[in-house]
């Protein structure tokens, strides 16, 4: 690197959130400035930083699924098409988290058996397998463009077993997740 250029960069994660958050909201010169001896060395503390944050706060960038609606706009009880919005977006948002089908239920008020019924009759899914291909679908997103080791990207994604997740990967994709990454040009 050139002396005067300098590395934008901060060094906890409270810190790494704020920055980021400010970053997409276009104000920059909020962030801590510190100096990287090369161009390659800089990249990669960024890309790193970066990966730790979207690992540790999902919802910190929502690019692919819906805004969870504000906590005062829970739906009231007999709207099913509100419920359903509610809880899809509820699964986007916290995919990460032991979500089960009466911890949802309770957020919108329902008993679990009748979310899990109309769920299926709505969505052609059980919610459970919902929950799970959207865990997948952030894993994959993970194997393809970060080179984490694959046990912290299955606990990432909310799977707590490392080798149940691999299982689950293949019978959903037909490879495994290592496979995966190879085939996405990740492979070390």
């Amino acid at each position: 690197m050139r002396e005067k250029e300098q590395v934008l960069i901060v060094t906890n994660h409270e810190e790494r959130c704020r920055a980021i958050r400010e970053m997409l909201a276009g104000k920059p010169e909020s962030f801590s400035i510190i100096r990287a001896e090369t161009a390659a060395e800089a990249r990669e503390i960024l890309r790193r930083s970066f990966v730790d944050v979207l690992l540790l706060e999902p919802d910190l960038l929502r690019l692919d699924g819906p805004k969870l609606p504000a906590p005062c706009a829970v739906p009231v009880r007999g709207d099913l098409s509100q419920i359903l919005a509610y809880v899809r977006s509820y699964i986007f948002r916290y995919y990460a988290e032991p979500l089960t089908a009466e911890k949802l239920a309770a957020l919108v008020s329902v008993t679990p058996h009748y979310l899990c019924r109309m769920f299926l009759l709505s969505e052609g899914i059980r919610i459970g397998d919902f929950l799970e291909n959207t865990r997948l679908e952030r894993a994959a997103a993970l194997l393809r463009g970060t080179d984490l080791r694959i046990g912290k990207i299955a606990r990432a994604v909310g799977f707590r077993d490392s080798t149940y997740f691999g299982r689950r990967f293949r019978a959903v994709y037909g490879v495994t997740p290592t496979e995966y990454r190879g085939k996405c040009g990740k492979g070390k």
